[in-house]
């Protein structure tokens, strides 16, 4: 039984939108109901499936019913993001690995090492590494260009091969910087 429990203010200004696309059929109604309950975020499981599922499913000529990807992976995947685990890019990958294999999001994310860290110590240390041979870079920087603190975080990113979690990896540079 489709319950759409979802109260519409979580979806902001495009929730019309969002709700005729969610609804044209039972099933994708149904798939979006218990993606959102299993994810406990309906806004995120609302744009996943609109922008990630629909296009996976227009691209393999496929119904929601054939789809690969259950609810419950769905749910995990949004789960992982949502606590910090994996990063938006790993994300995308890992939901990509999913659709192509139904393979659960947690031993995709394993077998390919795409956790992110969040281990402060260790951006720490690779931020230093950065800072310490981008010296001209960080001059420009503390001179008041601030958008050379972009350059600084691709750096730092690049660095820890994509893996920090972006937030900190942001406001550790921020500290060492001054």
């Amino acid at each position: 039984m489709i319950r759409l429990v979802v109260d519409a203010s979580e979806f902001g200004r495009s929730s019309a939108i969002d709700a005729e696309i969610l609804v044209v059929s039972l099933e994708l109604a149904g798939y979006f109901d218990e993606t959102a309950r299993l994810s406990g975020n309906a806004k995120s499981a609302s744009n996943w499936i609109r922008n990630e599922v629909l296009r996976v499913l227009n691209e393999q000529k496929r119904e929601i019913a054939d789809y690969a990807v259950t609810p419950a992976m769905l749910g995990r995947l949004l789960q992982l993001i949502d606590s910090g685990a994996i990063g938006g890019k790993a994300a995308k990958e890992v939901f990509d690995d999913m659709s192509a294999t139904g393979e659960a999001p947690d031993r995709i994310v394993e077998r390919k090492g795409l956790a992110q860290v969040s281990d402060a110590a260790a951006i720490r240390a690779a931020a230093e590494r950065v800072i310490e041979r981008n010296t001209a870079q960080v001059e420009q920087y503390r001179s008041g260009k601030a958008q050379i603190f972009g350059f600084l975080v691709g750096q730092l990113m690049k660095e820890m091969r994509g893996k920090a979690n972006a937030e900190m990896a942001n406001s550790v540079l921020r500290e060492l910087l001054g």
